[in-house]
């Protein structure tokens, strides 16, 4: 188990990769494939007969019928909204700093 400092670090350096991730996307509609690539991932890493398995499924069938029908607008305002949220995250990941994707700033 993680104490209360490394789960703290863990998740600012999960927030600073789908910060990232975010910012990657070069057509906002890319969101939707990020997320599915998220969902698919958490599914590989848990046993297959775990009741988690099923509400994954679950998340991506409500996903999927949330943003069909969004227009290029809609994925407009989701990105941009996203990246508000992010704005003010500014956390150093050193292999982010080592490929030269993050400043030495955060």
């Amino acid at each position: 188990r993680l104490n209360a400092t490394s789960m703290s670090k863990l998740f600012d350096l999960m927030v600073m990769g789908v910060k990232y991730q975010v910012l990657a996307c070069k057509f906002p509609e890319e969101l939707v494939q990020t997320t599915h690539n998220h969902l698919n991932t958490i599914k590989e890493l848990i046993s297959p007969t775990s009741t988690v398995t099923q509400t994954i499924q679950e998340v991506k069938a409500l996903f999927d019928s949330k943003y069909q029908d969004f227009n290029q607008y809609e994925f407009i305002i989701v990105r941009q909204t996203l990246l508000k949220f992010f704005q003010e995250k500014h956390v150093k990941v050193s292999l982010f700093i080592q490929e030269n994707i993050q400043g030495i700033n955060g």
